[in-house]
């Protein structure tokens, strides 16, 4: 996937989690936020999750952030918050 169209795509993913979190039995909100969560993956896996995200633009990095935080607050089994939480630790702790 390409730089532009993984910015895209995650855009698209965070809009709909945020308007689905509490209506949606779906999976999509936490294979989400294990896409973004490269702790866990063996190196190469890491690595790959890792370049994807250098592609995000400052902005964009900080409002996963935001999202992720979003998520990690939701104590309700609504979403994996612990792997939000995790999330946030590993990588994005960093455009705070």
């Amino acid at each position: 996937m390409g730089t532009k169209a993984y910015a895209y795509y995650l855009a698209a993913y965070l809009v709909w989690g945020l308007k689905n979190y509490d209506v949606s039995d779906s999976a999509t909100i936490d294979y989400t936020i294990y896409n973004l969560n490269s702790c866990g993956y063996n190196s190469d896996a890491k690595s790959r999750l890792q370049e994807n995200y250098k592609t995000l633009t400052l902005s964009q990095s900080k409002t996963v952030l935001s999202y992720l935080k979003f998520m990690a607050n939701l104590s309700s089994g609504a979403v994996d918050f612990e792997a939000a939480q995790k999330a946030i630790d590993c990588y994005w702790y960093k455009y705070a």
